[in-house]
């Protein structure tokens, strides 16, 4: 009987991502079924349609910090979600589950430990999520994308985080697809795959600036952004706004710098490509893991870090030419944090453990 493995993941594309390269080294080094458990609402099931692996839906049990009245009947929603998860398992039969975080992670991960079957646990921030860390105590093996991430976790092995491989263009021809010259400077700004509201504040007020200084600047503005972003953008020469960058690895490799979000799927594709980035982490992420995660980048001397709460008009721009004089240095630094046989590693780990149950 073949290699058959469930990949648990959901909430955000930093949970997901993760999970679907893990999933593409198990197709092509062991031959592995896959299917995605995730929760029915949310992004993880197109994802994994658009990777064609198929999906089952559980539901997740968030905790409400904010509104902890809420929380009233966590018990019996937890218990549920226990059991639907339970069934997937039986009626899949996977010979390992690997859960890469959010809270749907959480009563899949335990019906695998009621179950019988193997866990392995992937946590891409440098501080992990509720649902990791208690599945971590549960888990046959633990991995973290960084130093600071394993340190919070029990067992926790510094793996890094998976990402696809490049692709072997050059950067020559990623920027003649981008029409740039070899002396144009380049900036992609990217807030996540939905947007970001208070990166796209940032360029709406600082976007004239950045081309008045000779940068020539891709951003992506999201769905709800979009609009303004075009408005913003239609009287400045150089800056070019697009709701989404379907070749996100393309844009990278030519750039010279990114204006980014710091969730932990990124900050991994940014390194793959040694692309130093001012970082604006999204102010409300659980546990402020996003500054918690810019911080280390910074602190490395990969990446500048500006604050939504603090940021005045300038200061993006500013810190983008900053981190520009020095750049060669700030890309070895981002270097640093590449981990790209990462993927292979957690599958050849998840296949090992598998082995075990079948």
């Amino acid at each position: 009987m073949g290699l058959k493995v469930a990949l648990a993941c959901g909430g955000t594309g930093g949970h997901v991502f993760p999970a679907l390269a893990v999933g593409r080294a198990l197709k092509e080094r062991h031959g592995a079924e896959l299917v995605v458990v995730g929760r029915a609402e949310g992004g993880e099931s197109r994802w994994a349609a658009d990777a064609g692996i198929r999906f089952r839906s559980v539901p997740a049990v968030p905790l409400r910090r904010s509104r902890p009245w809420t929380n009233v009947l966590l018990p019996l929603r937890a218990a549920g979600a226990l059991r639907a998860a339970r069934s997937v398992l039986i009626e899949e039969a996977p010979h390992a589950v690997l859960a890469t975080g959010g809270y749907v992670s959480l009563p899949t991960g335990a019906a695998a430990r009621l179950s019988g079957i193997p866990l392995l646990v992937h946590e891409s921030n440098s501080h992990p999520g509720v649902a990791n860390r208690l599945l971590a105590r549960l888990a046959d093996r633990v991995f973290a994308g960084s130093p600071a991430g394993a340190a919070r976790l029990p067992r926790g092995e510094v793996v890094g985080n998976p990402v696809r491989p490049l692709d072997g263009r050059s950067r020559a021809e990623m920027r003649t697809a981008q029409g740039l010259t070899e002396s144009d400077k380049f900036l992609v700004v990217v807030g996540g795959s939905q947007g970001a509201r208070g990166v796209n504040r940032i360029l709406r007020a600082e976007a004239e600036a950045f081309a008045r200084t000779g940068w020539k600047v891709l951003w992506q503005a999201g769905r709800s952004g979009i609009e303004e972003a075009r408005m913003a953008a239609s009287s400045i020469e150089g800056v070019r706004a697009v709701e989404f960058v379907d070749d996100v690895y393309g844009a990278f490799g030519a750039a010279d710098l990114a204006l980014t979000r710091s969730g932990a799927s990124t900050l991994a594709e940014l390194a793959l490509h040694g692309l130093p980035s001012v970082l604006v982490p999204f102010p409300s992420a659980t546990g402020n893991h996003q500054e918690i995660n810019a911080r280390e980048f910074e602190a490395a001397g990969a990446a500048a870090v500006v604050l939504e709460s603090g940021w005045r008009e300038g200061d993006a721009l500013r810190a983008v030419e900053k981190l520009h004089a020095r750049r060669a240095e700030a890309s070895s630094a981002m270097l640093s944090f590449a981990r790209p046989g990462c993927a292979e590693v957690v599958a050849d780990a998840v296949a090992l453990a598998a082995g075990g149950a079948r």
